[in-house]
Formats: structure tokens, C-alpha cells, sequence
């Protein structure tokens, strides 16, 4: 069953508050999106300022450029599921090694995400190493715009290396591809716009849910 988890993409404190009261009334895992306006376009709140809910499982999706140097912030925050980018810099296998062995002695997740340019045999190696991988499909750093579908395919790249990972995918998911996105294998569809500029999220939700009838909120 995949699951529906709400993105929480803010440029201001208030922007944040706004969207993730939003995204916790709809379900209990969220993934926050954060940008440094280096390795993605327009910067967002920082790290230190993120919160949740202590009942809510939230997925940190850091587009940073130099990601290991938060690792102590992100540890401090602890999050369901750490992602970082592959593309982004510092990054080698023994550095996702290192940081996948200390955040699972601490009961923490670890993943990465890929920009659609990115081809899964790049990370093959580390595979074994990740709780999830992320398939980017849209925009970097910006809520909206469309899906490339073209990336889809490689849900079933992974899904075929290692059938037991968690593949999310984010970006550009709306009611008219979502049961795309779970046909293609997905086990997570992150889902910003559609359910933060609706007019009623709780009904663009619960029509999300309707298109794609094997999909669950994040419970």
C-alpha cells in the first residue's frame, strides 16, 4: 500500500506554521523540504528551525549542497527518515556509509534522492546501505509544475536491485497521475501544491485518495 505523505515546502516561519498545520491535519508522516538556495533555487526556513508534532513521523528532505555538515542538526531533530542528494557535494560511499551506520544506530532513517539526470546504476553500490530512495520528478525547490514522467521508470530499477527499499517519489504528483505513480511500484508519493494551494486540502486529499484507490495516509 502506498502511502500519501503531505510536503511541507516554506520560505518564512510563518509559511511553515501555515503548511504544516495543513499537512499534519491530513496525515500522520510528512516530509519537510528544505533548500539552501545553493544546491536548489530559493532558500527555505533552515534546518534549526523546523518542529513537528511528536505523534507526527516527519521525513527530512535536505537539498542542500553540503549536507553532512548538518548531520548533527538532523540528529539533534530526529526525524522518521533523513534524505539527502546524491548530486550534491561530499558525498562518496564511504561517507553514506558513515552517516546510514550512525543514523540507524539512533533508530534513524536514511535515504537519497535522485534528480531526474541521475540514473539509478549511479547509486547501485549503495543500495544496501539506504531505508529509501527518493525519484525526483519535478522542480527543485519550488511547489507546482509538472511531473517528468519519464522518470517513473526508475521505481522499478530499484524496486528490481532491491525489492525491500522504500521508493518514494515527489514532485509534480496531482489526481490525474497519481495512480501512475502507484502503478510504477511507489511506495511513497510526496505531495506538495496539490495539497497546499487547494482551496479545501482536506478535499483535494481525500480526491488524491479516490484516483488512487491503493494508497493509505501516512499512519
Amino acid at each position: 500500500m502506498a502511502e500519501i505523505v503531505p510536503a511541507v515546502l516554506a520560505s518564512n516561519g510563518q509559511e511553515y506554521g501555515k503548511y504544516l498545520d495543513i499537512a499534519t491535519s491530513l496525515s500522520s508522516r510528512i516530509q519537510i523540504d528544505l533548500a539552501d538556495d545553493d544546491f536548489a533555487p530559493g532558500k527555505t526556513v533552515n534546518l534549526a528551525q523546523t518542529y513537528w508534532p511528536d505523534d507526527i513521523r516527519a521525513d527530512i528532505h535536505l537539498m542542500y549542497q553540503h549536507p553532512i555538515e548538518h548531520i548533527p542538526t538532523v540528529i539533534a531533530k530526529f526525524p522518521n527518515l533523513l534524505i539527502v542528494h546524491w548530486e550534491a557535494n561530499g558525498l562518496d560511499q564511504d561517507n553514506l556509509i558513515s552517516i546510514a551506520d550512525q543514523l540507524r544506530s539512533l533508530d534513524i532513517k536514511f535515504g537519497l534522492a535522485l534528480l531526474p539526470q541521475t540514473e539509478v546504476s549511479e547509486v547501485a553500490k549503495v543500495l544496501e546501505y539506504l531505508d529509501h530512495v527518493l525519484i525526483f520528478t519535478g522542480d527543485l525547490g519550488h511547489y507546482g509544475g509538472d511531473m517528468q514522467k519519464d522518470c517513473l521508470a526508475k521505481v522499478g530499477e530499484v524496486k528490481n536491485l532491491d525489492p525491500n527499499i522504500e521508493v518514494g517519489v515527489d514532485g509534480g504528483i496531482n489526481d490525474t497521475n497519481a495512480a501512475e505513480v502507484v502503478t510504477s511500484g511507489a511506495d511513497v508519493l510526496n505531495v506538495g501544491s496539490f495539497l497546499q494551494k487547494a482551496d479545501d486540502p482536506q478535499k483535494a486529499y481525500d480526491k488524491l485518495k479516490r484516483n488512487c484507490p491503493s494508497s493509505e495516509a501516512g499512519d
